[in-house]
């Protein structure tokens, strides 16, 4: 007996890719769906002790990842004495690599720390009155670039954090190797408090802020001014509630022999502040950042007896996580602790693997970040990680996508 050769038919072709194609497109969505994501932060978010709760009094912690590029290097917009330097050192005009909220929330943070500065926010001094009022000249363009990406953030429902950032303290003090770090501009205040800025190191003027002083020269108390550069702030974004917390001063840091904890008096300066922001905002958290960490001298923040709806924080950055950075997360976890308050890490660089200009050995590093993520996981250690985009980032400049080993260990942490 012949046997017949069975043939398919088109239809029972047409059949079959279409099962392999739900197949693809079923797997394709389970393998979204599985993709780690810190947990959405809805609304206001406040304290109950060490743990921060947020519209809804859900649990919630920060897994976020900071984005400054408003603030690239440094500087003050509109300075003409900056026209000669290197594109890296010229203030801001616009953001060299534009935030991608959607990609964020793709990638499964919950919370973005966007990096502003005083000295982009009101470049030129503050006038005087007849009547003796200040009047402030307030940067709209770089305003309503902050406008737009606070709004994208939201639109993904990404919480915001505004840092009032510095580094090397302001754009008045060029070309600057230190202990503190190097570069051709400081950033942060305004180059207009410092017009007779070759009589002083911007270590000095970072002191003087702390110990509140006025040069005779200055059209407004230092520490005034920064205060009216956050109350504009906060007016702006005080019925926004994905805009969460305010991180008071980035990097609020002592100089050895010359300004020591007790110059510093952090404690006095971040009761006035919240004093001032929250008659504003009485949903904000305020965000506490300690000196750094000299393990021979105390540091300047001691526990805060008045405020509440705050978190304790830090920069970690170290080059590897055991022994130096447990060592040093220990230090301030057991302080935030003993205070039974949050504690949040602002910065850290995962041991230097988001520095684009630098070799790094991957595998040492993932099992170092993944270590570092399990920890912070098990103490509920609030983070964002340094950066989004620019020269340290998690974004890959040359190909403009995330740099897939680094945020599959930082996604460890959701």
């Amino acid at each position: 007996m012949t046997k017949k050769k069975r043939h398919f038919s088109f239809n029972n072709k047409i059949y079959i890719f279409i099962i392999v194609l739900l197949t693809t497109a079923v797997a394709l969505l389970i393998s979204f769906n599985l993709s780690p994501k810190a947990k959405k932060i809805n609304g206001w978010i406040h304290t109950r002790g060490a743990t921060i709760l947020d519209s809804a009094n859900r649990e919630v912690v920060i897994r976020g990842i900071n984005y400054d590029e408003m603030t690239p290097l440094s500087f003050v917009y509109h300075q003409p004495d900056l026209t000669g330097l290197p594109d890296v050192c010229r203030l801001w005009n616009r953001a060299p690599t534009k935030l991608d909220a959607k990609e964020i929330n793709k990638m499964g943070f919950n919370a973005v720390r966007l990096v502003l500065n005083w000295d982009n926010l009101e470049p030129l001094p503050p006038t005087v009155e007849s009547g003796g009022n200040l009047i402030h000249k307030w940067n709209m363009d770089y305003v309503q670039a902050v406008d737009k990406t606070i709004n994208d953030l939201k639109k993904e429902k990404i919480a915001v954090i505004l840092d009032m950032h510095q580094y090397l303290w302001s754009s008045a003090f060029k070309y600057i190797v230190s202990e503190d770090g190097q570069g051709c501009a400081g950033g942060g205040m305004p180059a207009w408090l410092y017009p007779d800025v070759k009589s002083l190191t911007f270590q000095e003027a970072r002191c003087d802020f702390f110990k509140n002083i006025k040069y005779p020269a200055q059209p407004i108390n230092p520490q005034d001014g920064f205060l009216e550069a956050w109350k504009f702030l906060v007016e702006r974004y005080k019925h926004n509630d994905s805009v969460i917390a305010a991180d008071i001063i980035n990097e609020p840091w002592m100089v050895k022999g010359l300004c020591s904890p007790e110059d510093l008096d952090l404690n006095s300066f971040y009761e006035k502040y919240s004093i001032a922001l929250r008659k504003i905002n009485p949903n904000l958290v305020l965000i506490l950042e300690d000196s750094q960490d000299f393990t021979d001298t105390p540091l300047a923040l001691s526990k805060p007896e008045d405020l509440t709806n705050i978190l304790y924080s830090f920069h970690l950055y170290t080059g590897n996580w055991n022994p130096d950075g447990l060592n040093r997360v220990e230090r301030f976890l057991q302080r935030a602790t003993d205070w039974n308050i949050p504690l949040y890490i602002g910065e850290f660089d995962g041991f230097g693997w988001s520095n684009n200009l630098s070799k790094i050995d991957e595998p040492k590093l993932t099992r170092e970040i993944t270590s570092m993520m399990d920890y912070f996981k098990k103490k509920q250690v609030n983070w964002t990680f340094w950066s989004y985009s620019g020269m340290y980032s998690i974004m890959d400049p040359e190909t403009k996508k995330a740099k897939i080993p680094l945020l599959k260990a930082l996604q460890r942490g959701f």
